[in-house]
């Protein structure tokens, strides 16, 4: 055997109707030949030669044509020579035949199949043609099609019954079975008839014949592409197998029939896809055609039996995976786990086999990991690993045997000791070639194994560390963010284990300025920093960091770190001593409203470590927001931030977001306001053996001795509140709520019309850490209540009641998600734990009295997650969703969440209003970052904030119809998009 780099001969190229049939993706991909091929790669354009002289005179080869993943198509020539080729009057002729070969198989298959292309058939025009019937191939020329030799059985391919020609296939009559007899237009035998064969027949008593009928009736409701008689093809079938005998199991022919069932299921075209796997669906007994597969279905041929079990695993992967729940529940309760854990067993030698099994399984378990355990699955997918976990070629599959046996490592009595070796080695081999899927199964069981303490150091020893960079700075992966994020987390922890990072005690702290009691407004206000914004002289939209920049950024932390733990904090700081000529140390406080600081540890020139403080003392549930100030820097010089004691897995800091910055100096200069600041951005872990993270950032301060201000997000303080309150909103449309704990004082708006029947609510900040709920607060009310003819139309006809920030206590204090009790609002809105969510449902309570509920917005931002979406009850709120995405394309419908309702999620504001009769309910998220990709993927300017407000309000107002509409009316749009809406000043 060779591999031929020379062109084809002409005849030789595959035939259109080749091509036509195999559209579904089957060809073109690169060719894995196993140990019986010695291990040869094969692609479009590569031919496998193989001559073999049978006689004096004859010659005969193959060149592959086509790869089919698990076989071969080849083109065997026979050419006659001496008399033969003197008598036949073809001189030199070749006679091309297309034929299959198994791409597991030996040579001998291959020779085997030669050996049965016959040279004896010719017509007048010197060619001959081969169809392969499903595994029998038959021949024939086209002056005799009544003489039809058989060719040897030598396989079962996957596809369907393919007339593999040399020429069109309408010109070719179609080549049935002796005694079937159909016509030139390939009809097949009536389905009727094989259907009272099959009824008629007792348990256990259909014989192969049956099958060979069922195989060429698919065969012609393939060619046919006709819906329903493929569905009755697939019916014929499932009957069959019901009934099959042992010997007829065992036979070809059965081998052939579930080709045909595959290729149906596979079906070009897609309403006879369909309709295939609706019956296959509907009728195919799992069970059944798994303990078929245990008796030895195709027989004892090696070759052809394990193709037949490929490709009836192939065949129930696709029902289980296209058909809904209904399959996959019916064959798990029927005892499937256990069966297809069998098959892997005998057939895990067999690389496609022990990839089906391992698909079947994962469908199987998802819902029932436990019971997959008991019965084996890890077992048979380490054993899977460790065969064919240095071949390049099985990504798929090891993404497949990582997968399962993560789904089985909770349910095992002990971690199998081999997992760690076997994860390292199968990520090297797939670290240059991929496919991106497997990379990512084979980092999240690297990142499982990393929270072990136990096995830190042989993680270490395997290299991990170094592994992981590789991955970053590899430009392929480091385009996943996901992808970066596990091999962060594989690299970090062993490390932080091995070394017992926590925070760096030894290092000195600087000077840092704790909360003072009386909080004073030191951060510039929110109507200071939309002018700054409207005046800048460059966008507002800033865009974010590219991906391949955040590869490198985090490749680079991570270096560093490690670095910083094998030196040590304390002789880092020794080395900028105050002997060593560094520079002064900037100068840190959180005094004044919304400021969040915790302690701060220099242990560089310019480089400080930050630990963020949590909500409640003495624990660490809550920790995102942080804003503080910064004094005494020197321009231009390069500061670097490490803010650690984070405790969620992400943030959108590692998906190139960045903080944003106040320079004081700067905004009296030049105007300038809050910017998005900050270069070689990450986040990663950090401390508390890598439990913690941090976002780690370099600055660059615009002036010397300047007072600059860091936070999360542009912050929105209780003082901002009041201040919109007082601009807009007189005592007489304020309800006072009961005051907080810290005794601050908690307000509805009443707006629109009293008398309307329909009533809307808006409620932001139950999260103080997420500010950029209140801008979009701000630029609904501010909407609302600034006039126009736009507004005007909103507030008739509806009753509006707007909460504009239910946590002025956690606010006040920068907390990130509680009050001052360490309550998180947004879990407590059907109890009394906290007076601020108890104040606003008795309020509801007493408004739902007198009018109807319509929509119910609560507004909150996310720090996960890019764009504005919407969480819904189920589809409830899809009707309120999509009346708001209409009125701004910041708006992501398509990624609204439709979160199925839960008991723990009883106090979720949405749900507890829902629970009060209101129609429409939705949690609104606003990103504390970017925005979605197809508005973008810019930083949330506050301009894009304000006008989230007014979609949402002429979102709400598009729902209320006009008085005598029917309900199965359309709804009316009662005002036009805002998009272009200047922002209205106070009379």
């Amino acid at each position: 055997h060779h591999v031929s780099s020379r062109a084809p001969p002409r005849h030789a190229s595959p035939a259109p109707h080749l091509g036509s049939l195999l559209a579904s993706g089957l060809v073109g991909r690169r060719a894995r030949v196993p140990s019986g091929m010695s291990g040869l790669m094969f692609q479009p354009g590569q031919h496998l030669s193989m001559r073999r002289r049978v006689s004096a005179g004859e010659d005969r080869r193959a060149d592959v044509v086509a790869d089919l993943g698990s076989m071969l198509v080849v083109r065997a020539h026979g050419a006659r020579g001496g008399e033969d080729r003197r008598s036949s009057g073809d001189a030199g002729a070749d006679f091309g035949a297309l034929l299959a070969v198994p791409a597991h198989g030996s040579p001998m298959a291959l020779r085997a199949a030669l050996d049965g292309v016959p040279l004896g058939a010719s017509s007048a025009r010197g060619r001959a043609m081969a169809v392969l019937l499903a595994g029998s191939g038959v021949w024939g020329d086209e002056a005799s099609q009544e003489e039809l030799v058989p060719v040897p059985p030598t396989f079962a391919p996957p596809a369907a019954l393919l007339r593999l020609s040399c020429r069109e296939p309408a010109a070719l009559p179609y080549l049935g079975r002796r005694g079937f007899a159909p016509s030139a237009m390939g009809r097949g035998p009536q389905v009727s008839i094989i259907r009272d064969k099959i009824s008629n027949s007792r348990s256990g008593s259909c014989s192969s014949e049956v099958f060979d009928e069922i195989v060429s009736a698919a065969s012609a409701a393939f060619e046919s592409e006709s819906p329903q008689r493929c569905s009755d093809a697939v019916s014929l079938f499932c009957m069959a197998l019901m009934k099959a005998a042992l010997g007829a199991i065992r036979s070809p022919s059965v081998a052939s029939a579930v080709a045909m069932l595959l290729a149906l299921l596979r079906s070009p075209r897609e309403e006879c896809r369909r309709a295939a796997l609706d019956a296959a669906a509907r009728e195919l007994d799992g069970v059944q055609l798994l303990r078929a597969v245990l008796r030895g279905m195709g027989g004892a041929d090696p070759c052809r039996h394990w193709q037949a079990v490929s490709n009836s695993l192939v065949a129930l992967h696709l029902i289980l995976s296209c058909c809904g729940k209904a399959p996959t529940e019916r064959l798990r309760n029927a005892g499937g786990v256990p069966l297809v854990l069998e098959v892997w067993r005998l057939g895990g030698h067999n690389a496609d086999v022990a990839q089906e099994c391992c698909a079947v399984t994962l469908l199987l378990s998802h819902s029932a990991s436990k019971q997959a355990a008991a019965a084996g699955a890890a077992e048979c997918a380490l054993a899977s690993w460790q065969r064919f976990g240095h071949d390049a070629s099985r990504g798929t599959l090891m993404q497949g045997v990582a997968e399962t046996t993560l789904l089985c490592l909770p349910h095992l009595n002990e971690r199998p000791p081999s997992l760690p070796r076997l994860t390292v080695e199968s990520l090297r081999v797939l670290q240059a070639v991929g496919p991106a899927p497997a990379v990512i199964w084979l980092l999240k069981a690297l990142a499982r194994l990393a929270v072990e303490p136990k096995l830190a150091p042989e993680l270490n020893a395997h290299g991990v560390a170094d592994l992981m960079l590789g991955i970053l700075s590899d430009e392929r992966w480091g385009q996943e963010v996901v992808l970066r994020r596990l091999a962060a987390e594989a690299f970090a922890r062993p490390l932080a284990i091995v070394s017992g990072s926590s925070a760096s005690k030894s290092a000195p702290a600087v000077a840092f300025a704790g909360k003072g009691a009386d909080l004073p407004q030191a951060l510039p206000s929110a109507e200071e920093a939309l002018e700054a914004e409207a005046s800048a002289k460059e966008p507002g939209v800033a865009p974010t960091i590219a991906a391949a920049a955040c590869a490198s950024a985090l490749h680079r932390r991570l270096v560093a770190w490690r670095s910083r733990l094998s030196v040590g904090a304390g002789a880092a700081a020794a080395a900028f001593g105050e002997d060593s000529g560094a520079p002064p140390p900037l100068r840190f406080d959180a005094d004044f409203e919304s400021g969040s600081l915790g302690p701060v540890t220099r242990i560089g020139p310019r480089e400080y470590e930050i630990s963020l403080v949590s909500d409640t003392a003495g624990g660490g549930d809550y920790v995102q927001w942080f804003c503080f100030r910064a004094r005494d820097m020197q321009q231009d010089e390069l500061y670097t931030f490490h803010l650690g004691n984070l405790i969620k897995p992400g943030s959108l800091f590692e998906e190139g977001c960045q903080p944003v910055m106040f320079s004081r100096k700067r905004r009296d200069a030049l105007g300038t306001g809050w910017t998005r600041e900050g270069s070689d951005v990450a986040y990663y872990p950090y401390h508390d053996l890598g439990r913690r993270h941090c976002i780690s950032f370099d600055i660059r301060f615009p002036h010397d001795d300047d007072e600059v201000f860091l936070s999360h997000a542009p912050p929105y303080t209780y003082t901002d509140h009041l201040s919109l309150l007082a601009r807009w909103c007189p005592d007489e449309r304020r309800r006072s709520l009961p005051p907080t704990r810290g005794g601050r004082e908690l307000t509805a708006v009443k707006l629109g019309d009293p008398a309307a029947p329909q009533q809307a609510w808006l409620v932001a900040r139950a999260h103080p850490g997420e500010t950029h709920a209140s801008w979009v607060m701000h630029g609904a009310l501010e909407f609302l209540c600034g006039g126009g003819e736009e507004a005007e139309r909103c507030l008739q006809g509806l009753r509006w009641v707007l909460v504009p920030m239910l946590n002025p206590d956690g606010v006040a204090s920068g907390r990130t998600r509680t009050n001052l009790d360490g309550i998180d609002l947004n879990r407590h809105h059907h109890d009394d734990c906290a007076p601020e969510t108890r104040g606003l449902r008795v309020l509801m309570q007493e408004e739902v009295k007198t009018g109807e509920p319509l929509a119910f917005v609560d507004i909150h931002s996310h720090s996960r997650r890019r764009g504005v979406f919407a969480i819904a009850n189920g589809a409830d709120g899809d009707p309120l969703v999509a009346s708001m995405a209409a009125r701004s394309p910041l708006l992501d419908a398509a990624g609204t969440s439709r979160a199925e309702v839960k008991a723990k999620d009883e106090g979720v504001g949405r749900v507890a209003a829902s629970r009060l009769g209101f129609q429409y309910s939705v949690t609104l998220e606003a990103s504390l970052c970017a925005r979605h990709a197809a508005a973008g993927n810019h930083h949330l300017s506050l301009e894009d904030l304000l006008e989230v407000g007014r979609a949402v309000v002429l979102g709400i107002a598009d729902l209320v119809r006009k008085p005598g509409i029917a309900e199965d009316d359309e709804v009316v749009v009662v005002a036009d998009a805002p998009s272009a809406t200047p922002r209205m000043k106070a009379s």
